[in-house]
């Protein structure tokens, strides 16, 4: 089939790119983006942009129309639920898949024109792609027929960046200045970074020498957290990091204690659950959204009630100080990993969206 997908030059829309490709699928990205990294078997639609923002939506509408028209692709794939999902809306062409990764579905500010537009591509799409099943109230109530949702983790990890690096146990590692836990949470809401911070003086008091890294973009909420850092006189043991490349990620898994993941509210399987399964990470996750789907409570990882950082404390310390409970938790969650998160699994769940689609 000849997929087109339409939205940004951005890691979340190249990836989806990626596997459509492995697929066997003829694959075409229309963009605004400048720049977009180069991937075999990918062609790219370079949109012009008009410097005034209320003409630059007709002016790529017109010219998304045009592309279209000459591409006549099998379908049309938008993934995050942005302008571009009302843009192919109104430019007519059917059918289009939508995928939604939760923050756009529960976190949207639209004006009432927006919010119309929205509610109208969702329910003119052929497929909803969700990326957890406690989203589906949020789209239902958006008017779309439950029967076009689709559960299905498009983000799995690739196992070989992916991985476990080293044969020795964590549980077996003496606890040194050099020991940390980390997150890559972002710095806004309801992403939880508060919490995190608010759970490190209480981890410190029976593990005075470990660290606490964040690894996340900049963001609204980072001066606040920077503050609040200073505030409670821990900016010795916590290291901001905004600038790491996404393959040095596997590296910082592989040597953290655990990945926290203390979001407030979100919906959807973000694709580093995933990741730090598979290279054997523990994860320690708010029992929120759809995290409780892949992560089931001193098995695979730790679950905590969320906003909750005594709670949060409590499960870090629990976890570093249980020799067995790591070491099971670090088996259990490799296996995860294959029977859920691979990249591989994506790969087949969004080809059977297509075929889904084009039957």
């Amino acid at each position: 089939m000849k997929i087109c997908f339409i939205g940004s030059g951005g890691h979340g829309n190249l990836s989806l790119c990626k596997l459509a490709i492995m697929s066997g699928h003829d694959v075409r990205l229309i963009t605004s983006a400048q720049g977009v990294s180069e991937i075999e078997g990918l062609k790219v639609h370079t949109l012009k942009t008009h410097y005034l923002s209320i003409i630059n939506f007709f002016y790529q509408y017109i010219q998304i129309k045009d592309i279209l028209i000459k591409m006549k692709p099998d379908l049309v794939h938008i993934n995050y639920l942005t302008k571009w999902s009302y843009m192919i809306y109104l430019v007519g062409f059917r059918p289009y898949v939508l995928s939604t990764l939760g923050s756009d579905v529960l976190h949207r500010n639209d004006n009432l024109i927006s919010n119309y537009l929205f509610k109208k591509a969702l329910q003119n799409s052929a497929v909803v792609i969700n990326n957890g099943s406690d989203l589906n109230p949020h789209l239902i109530a958006f008017g779309i027929n439950e029967s076009k949702i689709v559960n299905a983790y498009l983000f799995g990890a690739d196992t070989n960046k992916f991985y476990k690096f080293k044969n020795e146990s964590r549980a077996n590692k003496k606890n040194t200045k050099n020991n940390y836990v980390m997150t890559l949470s972002q710095f806004r809401e309801p992403y939880g970074l508060e919490t995190f911070i608010y759970s490190v003086p209480f981890v410190l008091k029976k593990f005075p020498k470990l660290n606490f890294l964040i690894i996340s973009r900049s963001g609204p909420a980072e001066e606040k957290i920077k503050k609040l850092i200073l505030q409670l006189n821990i900016s010795q043991n916590v290291t901001i990091l905004t600038d790491v490349p996404n393959e040095d990620i596997p590296k910082y898994l592989n040597d953290a204690e655990a990945c926290i993941l203390p979001c407030k509210k979100c919906g959807g399987v973000p694709a580093v659950i995933f990741e730090a399964l598979a290279c054997g990470c523990p994860v320690i996750a708010s029992d929120t959204g759809s995290y409780s789907e892949i992560i089931t409570h001193k098995y695979n990882g730790l679950l905590f009630t969320p906003g909750d950082y005594i709670d949060l404390a409590q499960n870090t310390c629990n976890l570093l100080s249980d020799v067995s409970l790591r070491e099971k938790i670090v088996f259990y969650s490799q296996e995860t990993s294959k029977i859920k998160g691979t990249i591989e699994h994506s790969v087949s769940s969004l080809n059977e969206v297509y075929l889904k689609v084009k039957s």
